[in-house]
């Protein structure tokens, strides 16, 4: 099986390599039937057919005839596209166009496929086509697939593994769940507060969660409250909440997870803060 690595040599200046089957890929990588590549922008001939730009990548990939037709049948079934096999790139959609791009990166089931920003201007029903696909090549295939997306819920649904990055930098890498972990928070937001019972509410949240602390967009009427997703102690606060509720002291409660698109947003932000206060 494939992999990707990135090693960082130390020399009397920092230089950084990324090697590919061993291979640098600055000077010396060399033509490889097991990648595939689909970048940002669509790299089509208008005139050709879809058909006739598997066949080609087939041909560029090394497969014979039978492995060919396999192919093309298989991916154009799975995406849906066996309707648009005899016509011309041109007259496709924007969506199909990309479908036809993600399709041609992974014929022959390449050990490494690595997709840039592969659903942009795809429709629902073709993500879904599209992420259905890259699992089975990932779980039966044993394909490395490597994703660059702004969705953060096309990353939460397909990952194995997250890395963040932030004005070029990386800030986290991990698996999934410990990157949600790390990043996410629940909102505890308590609504219709009864006049000057604040200060007791507070007091009340806090013994229960120490962890907890006030959101700035909180007021007198309504308190959201943070808690770190590992604090968070759902019957103790919920049995709690209910039996002010039930004393008239507040109206209604609702606890809200952070998703992973939030907890992103967030972490850029403080980026764009140090890298101000930085430069400043």
């Amino acid at each position: 099986m494939g992999f990707l690595s990135i090693q960082v040599t130390a020399n009397s200046e920092l230089k950084r390599t990324r090697f590919i089957y061993g291979q640098e890929l600055i000077k010396d990588v060399k033509p490889n039937y097991n990648t595939g590549f689909c970048l940002q922008s669509d790299v089509l001939w208008d005139d050709l057919t879809v058909e006739q730009h598997f066949r080609l990548y087939s041909c560029l990939k090394g497969l014979d005839d039978s492995g060919t037709k396999e192919n093309i049948e298989y991916v154009s079934k799975a995406l849906g596209m066996e309707k648009y096999l005899e016509k011309q790139v041109k007259t496709l959609s924007g969506g199909t166009k990309r479908k036809l791009s993600v399709a041609l990166a992974i014929i022959g089931s390449p050990e490494i496929i690595v997709l840039d920003e592969p659903t942009t201007g795809v429709d629902a029903i073709g993500r879904s086509q599209i992420w259905k696909l890259l699992k089975i090549l990932a779980e039966k295939k044993k394909s490395t697939v490597l994703i660059s997306t702004h969705y953060m819920e096309d990353a939460e649904l397909v990952a194995d593994k997250l890395g963040i990055i932030v004005n070029g930098s990386l800030m986290n890498i991990g698996h999934i769940t410990d990157i949600r972990r790390t990043y996410q928070e629940h909102y505890l937001t308590v609504d219709g507060i009864s006049e000057g019972f604040g200060e007791s509410l507070m007091t009340t949240v806090k013994k229960i969660i120490p962890e907890a602390f006030l959101d700035p967009s909180s007021d007198e009427k309504r308190m959201i409250f943070r808690v770190p997703s590992m604090a968070m102690k759902f019957s103790s606060i919920c049995f709690e909440l209910e039996s002010l509720s039930a004393d008239k002291k507040i109206l209604d409660f609702s606890i809200n997870v952070k998703t992973l698109e939030q907890a992103f947003l967030e972490c850029a932000k403080q980026q764009v803060k140090s890298s101000i206060s930085t430069n400043l």
